[in-house]
């Protein structure tokens, strides 16, 4: 009970400590938001260390402190500008090495996870056709039944694409000139319902009308 009360005292000194706001000059300014993130940190560090017992501390935040630096002092050596990509890497990965072995574990799938990603990213946005990134989604890995689910995916596209740029020519070949504003709404209804007659792509065809208004 002694400890549960503590935290409870903790969470909101923690909520009136986080409230701080930054200033609006500077907030988009990177360095200054690392700055203010990098402090905000310590100040969370010292409450918890003012509050609870060493052993109370390590079991409740030990982790998440640990991991809280290492993703601070990653940003950090990111925005420096005297280091090459590659020393870059280096200084991360030092940083990494010195994570609990749990979180070196989780944070090595993350960079695995996100590095595949990104490559299918590419694969999806340079190959010359779906079934063109459908083969190199499975050469990357990806089970040949989901890689096929993408191609359909990308057919379905594709095919909206081709649908969309002909009902923009219809509307715009009719002439509503001397439609008044409901009835020349309820032409371009119809052609709507014309080009997409089902409701997943009269769904697209209006947000992308909407995107472009």
């Amino acid at each position: 009970m002694v400890l549960l009360d503590q935290y409870l005292a903790y969470k909101q000194a923690a909520l009136q400590l986080m409230q701080t706001e930054l200033d609006p000059s500077r907030q988009h300014d990177p360095g200054y938001q690392l700055t203010a993130l990098g402090d905000a940190l310590s100040s969370l560090k010292q409450l918890r260390r003012s509050t609870f017992s060493p052993d109370a501390h390590q079991a409740f935040f030990g982790e998440e402190e640990a991991y809280s630096e290492y993703t601070l002092a990653a940003m950090s050596i990111q925005q420096r500008e005297d280091l090459s990509d590659q020393g870059k890497q280096a200084l991360i990965e030092w940083h990494r090495k010195q994570l609990p072995e749990s979180l070196q574990a989780t944070e090595q799938r993350l960079q695995s996870e996100t590095r595949e990603h990104q490559a299918r990213l590419s694969a999806l946005e340079n190959t010359e056709s779906p079934e063109a990134a459908g083969r190199k989604l499975v050469e990357l890995g990806m089970d040949p039944e989901s890689a096929e689910g993408v191609v359909s995916y990308l057919k379905q596209r594709e095919s909206f694409d081709q649908q969309f740029s002909e009902f923009e020519q219809a509307v715009d070949a009719e002439d509503l000139e001397g439609l008044a504003g409901a009835d020349r709404q309820k032409h371009k209804d119809a052609l709507l319902e014309q080009y997409f007659p089902d409701e997943q792509s009269r769904t697209w065809a209006r947000l992308r009308m909407l995107n472009q208004s």
